[in-house]
């Protein structure tokens, strides 16, 4: 009997095209495998910054308002050691951040 291995995949980036196509080649590779899946969207960050549009200090006060968007996604899989082997092979851009917590 192949025991089972149960992966907690956390993606984040600040796109989110790139995150539904690594979900996507995740969701393919369990579908081939007959492995559990579970897709969980999770709140999105927001990174916001102001800053002054003068540099010297003088005239009236105007801001600009800067905002960066962070999107996570938390993929559960219940699979087998050859399916996480080929779950670690799944080719990832830059910009993505990927944690793995395999129990």
């Amino acid at each position: 009997m192949v025991s089972k291995v149960r992966v907690r995949v956390k993606i984040t980036s600040n796109r989110l095209e790139d995150i539904k196509q690594i979900t996507d080649q995740i969701s393919q590779l369990a579908n081939a495998t007959e492995s559990v899946l579970k897709i969980i969207p999770l709140p999105k960050r927001a990174l916001k910054i102001n800053c002054r549009k003068t540099p010297c200090g003088d005239g009236s006060d105007t801001y600009e308002h800067w905002e960066l968007r962070f999107h996570n996604v938390l993929v559960e899989l219940l699979c087998d050691e050859k399916v996480l082997r080929q779950l670690l092979r799944i080719r990832i851009p830059d910009n993505v951040q990927v944690r793995l917590k395999i129990s």
